[in-house]
C-alpha cells in the first residue's frame, strides 16, 4: 500500500516538474521574441499597453499576444 501511494506520489511530482519546465520554455521562448525586436517597436508596445491602464498588470503571454498583432 505504502509503494502504491509513493508511485502516485512520484508520479504527480513527475507532472509538476514536466509543467514547470514547460512553462519555463514558453518564457524563455517569448522573452527571446522580445530581446529581437527593435526598440522603436517595444515603446509603441508598451505605449499601448500603459494607455489601457498603469495599474493593470501584464503577463508575459498578454504581451507576446500584443507582438502578435504588430
Amino acid at each position: 500500500m505504502a509503494s502504491s501511494y509513493n508511485d502516485e506520489f512520484g508520479s504527480n511530482n513527475n507532472l509538476r516538474i514536466s509543467l514547470l519546465k514547460k512553462q519555463e520554455m514558453e518564457v524563455t521562448e517569448i522573452l527571446d521574441r522580445i530581446i529581437k525586436l527593435s526598440d522603436s517597436l517595444l515603446v509603441q508596445i508598451f505605449s499601448v499597453l500603459l494607455t489601457r491602464g498603469i495599474h493593470n498588470l501584464y503577463s508575459l503571454k498578454e504581451v507576446a499576444l500584443c507582438l502578435t498583432l504588430y
